[in-house]
């Protein structure tokens, strides 16, 4: 008996009623989709973010390759070495 139900699935009637939404649900787009109110935000955060991640560590290298003064920071990047 099991066997048979699951070989044949149910059919669907053709005259089943449609499901019906109501008009509220998809009337209009939600604020977090709308660039004009707080899109902009969300876009510039994320930026800065990015941004933070890149600059810190390039800043950190930086400042490390100063502590002996720009002639030795310059020195080590054109140092045959560093190619």
């Amino acid at each position: 008996m099991e066997a048979e139900a699951l070989r044949d699935p149910p059919s669907f009637s053709k005259e089943a009623e449609p499901l019906r939404v109501p008009p509220y649900v998809m009337s209009q787009p939600s604020n977090a989709l709308n660039p004009e109110r707080g899109g902009h935000l969300v876009r510039y955060a994320v930026l800065a973010y990015l941004g933070f991640l890149i600059l810190l560590p390039l800043s950190a290298l930086t400042l490390h390759g100063l502590r002996n003064g720009p002639e030795v920071l310059w020195q080590a990047i054109t140092a045959p070495g560093a190619r």
